[in-house]
């Protein structure tokens, strides 16, 4: 009986317990002189870290680029954009992870940011345009 009135304030503190998903902080997508321009506001000292590519929800078939040193950008900057096979009609994401040298942090994840980028590739000939979508 001891062991249970021990365990039920422990199940009732964990059990009320908020878990917030963070909603992905958008980053913008255009085309720029038919080009894909990304671009991302960064905080403080942030730099971008790496970015991964893909289609729809297939994490599995998607690019990964990481930056060494890491990147330098502004808001005004295009981030570099690798060479991806885009396809007229499908959606595409990109996660770019931002990290400060200054964000306290118990470990290495936790003065990361990940900004993401979602958009639907439309190309007419070798026009290109893009739909921006909430990520």
């Amino acid at each position: 009986m001891k062991k249970i009135a021990m365990l039920v304030p422990c199940i009732l503190i964990t059990a009320c317990q908020e878990h917030r998903a963070i909603p992905p902080e958008r980053a913008k997508a255009d085309i720029v002189n038919n080009t894909l321009c990304v671009k991302v506001t960064p905080q403080g000292d942030e730099k971008v870290r790496s970015l991964f590519i893909y289609e729809g929800n297939n994490t599995a078939g998607g690019l990964m680029k990481e930056f060494y040193p890491q990147l330098q950008v502004s808001s005004n900057d295009c981030l570099p954009a690798p060479a991806y096979p885009y396809q007229a009609g499908k959606t595409y994401s990109w996660k770019i992870d931002m990290q400060s040298a200054q964000k306290p942090g118990k470990d290495d994840y936790s003065a990361n940011r990940i900004v993401t980028a979602r958009f639907i590739w439309q190309q007419q000939g070798m026009t290109r345009s893009l739909t921006q979508l909430t990520p």
